[in-house]
């Protein structure tokens, strides 16, 4: 029923309640838009919960990116994404873990993990901070946002690698909008070119202290 109301640009208590041959298709696109905006709307947001009742954190790795367009308001694919703890982070928050890819927001790198709260009301987001958009045609998104919704009905999406250019997004191709909080990468950082003369002048000046030291202790 959520399916034909999207497809139709009414909500469902619209659907369900009034003869939609008499309302105006100019009417019902604003409709839609300021119902997905709100959050006022009806949305699908499927958890899984352990015995106790809290929810887990589901997890959308690159493989499922794709799947998880045509599945994130199914609540049996959503089942099937692997599932874990985050003791650390709000139990009264729905969160989820998006693996991303590319190089665009380094230097957070390609194969890293974004931990993610969930937005309802979409004017909530914050210009400069970091979201997950799921979209219509890029699929899963990682950028950092500005909010444009109530002046243009749009979104700017600006890459932190400023060899990509900022976009522009109508609200009306965005599905959900996650806020990125942290993350979690396996790259560890290795001594470049720039950082290793400092840690080697630190490491000296290190050990003359030490030194320096022992000769005081042995006067």
């Amino acid at each position: 029923m959520q399916n034909i109301a999207y497809f139709l640009k009414v909500t469902v208590d619209k659907m369900l309640n009034e003869d939609l041959r008499k309302v105006s298709s100019a009417e019902t696109t604003n409709i839609s838009i300021v119902q997905d905006v709100e959050g006022k709307g009806l949305r699908i947001l499927p958890i899984t919960i352990d015995e106790e009742n809290k929810e887990y954190v589901s997890v959308v790795p690159i493989p499922a990116s794709a799947g998880y367009l045509n599945g994130f308001s199914d609540p049996e694919y959503i089942e099937e994404l692997p599932q874990m703890k985050l003791p650390i982070l709000n139990e009264n928050k729905t969160w989820r873990v998006f693996q991303i890819k590319g190089d665009s927001m380094l230097p957070i790198t390609s194969g890293s993990y974004i931990i993610a709260e969930f937005i309802r009301n979409w004017h909530d987001i914050k210009d400069d901070s970091t979201y997950i958009l799921l979209t219509k045609d890029e699929g899963i998104v990682y950028k950092r946002l500005g909010n444009r919704i109530k002046e243009t009905g749009q979104l700017m999406l600006i890459s932190d690698n400023k060899t990509y250019d900022p976009y522009e997004l109508n609200v009306d191709q965005v599905m959900e909008v996650w806020q990125g909080v942290g993350f979690i990468s396996f790259d560890m950082p290795e001594i470049n070119a720039a950082t290793e003369p400092h840690i080697s002048s630190a490491v000296e000046k290190l050990q003359e202290e030490v030194e320096s030291l022992k000769n005081s202790l042995n006067r």
